[in-house]
Order: C-alpha cells, then sequence, then structure tokens
C-alpha cells in the first residue's frame, strides 16, 4: 500500500461582486496523486471552476467543481480526481465564476493526497 499524507485548504468566493479568488498551499514533498472537493453554499447550482496554478502556470486547468467531487467505492486514493504533479512546491488554488456576484458565499475544501518521497517510486 502506498504511503501518502493529505493537505487540506479553503477557498471562499465571496458572494458579492467577485468573479476570482485564490489561496496558496505549500504542499509536502513527493507526487501529489489525487484530489477531491467538498462546497458550501452554491446554492443555485452555478458553474464555479476550480484551477491549481504553480509560479502562474497552470498545473490543473478550470474546471467545474463537480470534476473534482470525490467518487464512492474503489478504496480512498480511488475515489479522487486523479492528478500528477510534484509536490514541494507553493501552489494557488483558484476558483472562478462566471457571474460577478450570487446569494452566498461559497466555500470549497480542496484536499491534496501526496504519496511521499520514500515512496514515489512506486506509484
Amino acid at each position: 500500500m502506498k504511503k501518502f499524507e493529505t493537505k487540506i485548504i479553503n477557498v471562499t468566493l465571496p458572494a458579492a461582486n467577485s468573479t476570482v479568488d485564490s489561496t496558496s498551499i505549500k504542499l509536502p514533498d513527493g507526487k501529489v496523486i489525487g484530489i477531491a472537493q467538498v462546497n458550501t453554499g452554491n446554492t443555485s447550482g452555478e458553474i464555479i471552476n476550480l484551477s491549481i496554478l504553480n509560479n502562474g502556470n497552470e498545473v490543473l486547468s478550470p474546471s467545474d467543481l463537480s470534476f473534482s467531487k470525490q467518487q464512492p467505492g474503489g478504496g480512498f486514493l480511488n475515489s479522487l480526481r486523479p492528478v500528477d504533479f510534484e509536490g514541494g512546491y507553493e501552489y494557488n488554488i483558484r476558483l472562478s465564476a462566471y457571474t460577478p456576484s450570487r446569494a452566498n458565499n461559497i466555500t470549497v475544501q480542496v484536499l491534496f493526497a501526496v504519496v511521499t518521497n520514500q515512496d514515489s517510486s512506486k506509484c
């Protein structure tokens, strides 16, 4: 079994006059192999894109939050959205919306699964 570490970050897209918000997280050394998200406040079902950047470069292209929702079955790691990028760096987690305002703040919690360096050769 792969040894992995999880890191979690929250990002909030304000209700009024905001189409983009972001926050940064330093991920541990290793290989980032999966992400998942849960969100609150998106009562209208608005398309909210999640993207991940490193030094302004897209690591994960913008796509609706629903694509990063944890899937049932298959064990914890297999239920995550698969990704493949290096840990050990500062990443910017960005939310973007198509409309400038909404009824509520939308808060998204993003989980990263990072296989630690001692096990990354087994991925």
